[in-house]
Order: C-alpha cells, then structure tokens, then sequence
C-alpha cells in the first residue's frame, strides 16, 4: 500500500523522497530480528562466560592433580625398609593413582582447548545468520522508500483497476506504474492539428 507521495507536477531533484509503502509488516519482522540478534550476542557472552569458568575449574584441577602427584612421591620415595609391607605398597599404589589423575588432568584441559574455539564458533554462528537476517529486512525496507533517481517532474501513474490516477492508499500490484519522472533535457511532444492548419505551424 502506499502511504506517501510527492505532489503531482512538482518539480523533484535527484534523491528526494516520491514515493513510500506501507513497512508496517517488516516493522514486526525487525523488531523479531533485532531481538533474536541481542539473544544470540548475550549467548555468545554466557558462552564465554561458561567456558572462562570450565577453564578455571580445569585449570584447579591441574594444579591440584600436580600438588597430589608431590605428596605421593615423597611417600612413594620411602623406603621400602623402614615401612611395613602394606603400607609400602599403599603408597606406591597411592604414586601411581596420583600419576594417572594429572594424566587425565592434562588431557581434559588439553581437550577443552582444542574445542574452544568450535564451542565458540557455534554461537557466533548463531549470531552471524541474525545479522544476515536484520540486514535483508532492513534492505527490504529501505526498497519501500523510492527516491529519485533524477530530476524530473512528476508524474502519476493510472490506476487501471480503479481507473483514475494513483493516490496515496492505493493497493499497487506487479507491473503497475506508480509514478514516473519524465526527462526534461530530452523531451517530445505529440500533437494533433487538422489539415487546414498546415500553414500555421512554424518551420
């Protein structure tokens, strides 16, 4: 629907406003796409929230894997002379246990890291297709706002479904002409006199 138009026979330079349709159904859509894109940048912060977090908690691991593995080899250095036979192996067995922890430490911090960036890589995802999505509204829109594209005067297109001229409020279909902006540096004109007249027009 149009919901604007430059008055007929004016006079318009080149980028002035002439025609706009009715955005109102977009309006909606951009409000959705707008929304959808703050969700996906506040998911891409808790995102990274959540993995800083995973990080340290890995990282407490690490250094606590590593802090046991100390304890356990300077009981596991005892000899095996000054302690009774079950104990000895307690603590070799506590040696080895305190080996596979840090192992396994390593690994899961080595893992995380490794996937950090594809995690990452998700979200951001996510936000990229909302951006695609508000900029094809907004390069929808901003097709519903016609401006000219050089100085003319302008001139109505006829609404053939209600035969008169369009007017704002007009429901527009494919192929309708809804205004036109003649050029005026090259400019012809259709006329019609009777042959008795012949003799008055100039040569």
């Amino acid at each position: 629907m149009i919901t604007y138009l430059a008055p007929e026979g004016k006079i318009v330079r080149q980028g002035e406003r002439i025609v706009e349709f009715d955005d109102s159904s977009l309006l909606s859509s951009r409000a959705e796409a707008v929304r959808t894109l703050d969700e996906a940048k506040l998911s891409i912060l808790k995102k990274k929230a959540d993995l800083e977090a995973q990080r340290c908690d890995l990282l407490n691991s690490l250094a606590q894997a590593e802090a046991d593995l100390k304890i356990a080899e300077l009981y596991g250095k005892i000899s095996k002379e000054l302690l009774p036979a079950n104990t000895y192996q307690k603590y070799q067995l506590d040696l080895e246990k305190a080996k596979l922890a840090l192992q396994k430490a390593k690994e899961q911090l080595d893992n995380f890291e490794k996937s950090y960036d594809s995690q990452m890589q998700l979200v951001e995802l996510n936000r990229s297709q909302a951006e695609i999505n508000l900029k094809k509204i907004d390069n929808d829109m901003a097709l519903l706002k016609v401006d000219a594209p050089q100085d003319g005067i302008l001139i109505y297109g006829d609404n053939w479904a209600n035969n008169r001229k369009i007017q704002v409020g007009d429901n527009v279909f494919r192929g309708m002409e809804v205004a036109s902006l003649p050029d005026l540096t090259s400019m012809q004109v259709v006329g019609y006199v009777y042959d008795t007249e012949y003799s008055l027009i100039p040569r």
